[in-house]
């Protein structure tokens, strides 16, 4: 009698252990390949970006042709129109709508540009409006949405119609349905850190550049700051302000770090400081020092971009002397840059912007590497080990094995 309730104890233990196996490996397989179904929506490259990511274009687009058309109704209805597909609120069906409306409200404005004699005689935004343009070309001829629709077409083909998708709907696995993806944060392009200098929209000379990272050496054996300039083009519709606090805490930059933000596009910059540095140079300090104290706003506006670093830097170590009590002297430094009435030679490409659209494009052999369901080879392995426990441990296999003894 105590045989036989073992051998049943065992049996319904192994029973259990063999169905929550199957139910792991179903609602494992199935999660992790629905995560890569819905990665075509909302994943850093996904649809939902991608399109937050055009709508982040027109209002760099407006940025530019507010310079030439002021507050025309047609940048109007561009502005409230790219505000509502960069932002977080909306369904994905309500920003496809639109995405829909978008190139010609686009459309509308470069005509409006186009016969503006300040747009006509400005070659830098000319090449601006050409660039954001073909960014949202490049963004739109992105095929996410016949991806999408497959792939969670077969996914839920596969989810109903198979036992082992039975057994994952039963633990919570959820179809895949696009009505109600909503995206989790804003779409920014926000540049790797390179160094000291971070010259995403190359607008500095190299003799500029070596002068900064030579600068900020000494600042920093000398004082403990660390200096970091970045420049970029756009602010993807962020004010500078907010798109430089973004940076700063993109970098993982702490209390001791100072960071100086150009943005050449849209002739805005802002002074993003750690706690420490603070306490040392104010936000009014640092406003003083851009457009009082130096000339720096001035030859920014007048894209003289070595010559408004130059001039910052010498104000920049003034102000560190008496804040820290410290006689650091420039020597040579930025004397050139001081020297250089050129206009930066920018190439308008920006490595923030095509690591975006290569991340998009790798993203479906993403997709197809991770997609699985199922049991994987362990699960197999061990519920044939319980299998053969049970029918090791079953009555007739046991009498068996005494009969052989016997012999």
């Amino acid at each position: 009698m105590k045989q036989k309730l073992s051998t049943g104890v065992s049996i319904l233990i192994s029973i259990v252990l063999v169905v929550a196996g199957l139910g792991l490996g179903a609602y494992r397989g199935f999660s992790k390949e629905r995560e890569s179904v819905t990665s075509l929506l909302q994943g850093d490259s996904g649809l939902m970006n991608v399109l937050m990511l055009r709508g982040a274009d027109g209002l760099n687009l407006a940025s530019v042709a507010q310079r030439h058309i002021g507050d025309a109704p047609e940048l109007t209805e561009l502005l409230e129109l790219c505000r509502s597909l960069a932002s977080t609120n909306g369904s994905l069906s309500q920003k496809q709508e639109l995405d829909d409306q978008l190139d010609g409200s686009v459309d509308k404005v470069i005509a409006l540009l186009e016969s503006r004699d300040s747009y006509l005689a400005s070659h830098r935004d000319q090449r601006y409006v050409s660039m954001l343009r073909s960014d949202m070309n490049s963004l739109a001829d992105q095929s996410f949405l016949d991806e999408y629709t497959a792939a969670a077409d077969a996914f839920n083909q596969k989810l109903s119609g198979s036992f082992m998708g039975t057994i994952a709907s039963i633990l919570g696995i959820k179809p895949c349905n696009a009505d109600n993806v909503v995206a989790s944060e804003a779409a920014v392009r926000l540049p790797e850190e390179q160094g000291v200098v971070t010259d995403d929209a190359n607008a500095l000379s190299s003799y500029t550049v070596d002068d900064i990272e030579e600068y900020a050496d000494m600042v920093e054996d000398e004082t403990d700051v660390n200096l970091h300039v970045a420049l970029v083009h756009f602010t993807d519709g962020l004010e500078a302000r907010k798109y430089g606090e973004k940076l700063f805490e993109h970098w993982d930059l702490d209390e001791e770090d100072l960071l100086i933000l150009g943005v050449i596009g849209e002739d805005s910059f802002h002074m993003v400081t750690g706690e420490d540095v603070q306490k040392k140079i104010s936000a009014s300090t640092a406003d003083d020092l851009f457009h009082i104290s130096t000339p720096f706003s001035q030859l920014f506006g007048q894209y003289q971009y070595d010559q408004a670093f130059g001039q910052l830097f010498r104000g920049l170590n003034t102000l560190l002397n008496k804040q820290y009590r410290e006689d650091m002297e420039l020597g040579n430094l930025f004397k050139e840059s001081l020297v250089f009435s050129q206009q930066a030679q920018n190439n308008f490409n920006s490595a923030s912007w095509a690591s975006t659209l290569g991340n998009i494009v790798d993203l479906e052999n993403h997709f197809e590497d991770k997609q699985e369901n199922g049991l994987g080879v362990v699960h197999w392995i061990l519920l044939i080990g319980l299998l053969l426990i049970i029918i090791n441990g079953s009555d007739p296999v046991r009498k068996a094995k005494k009969r052989h003894r016997r012999r």
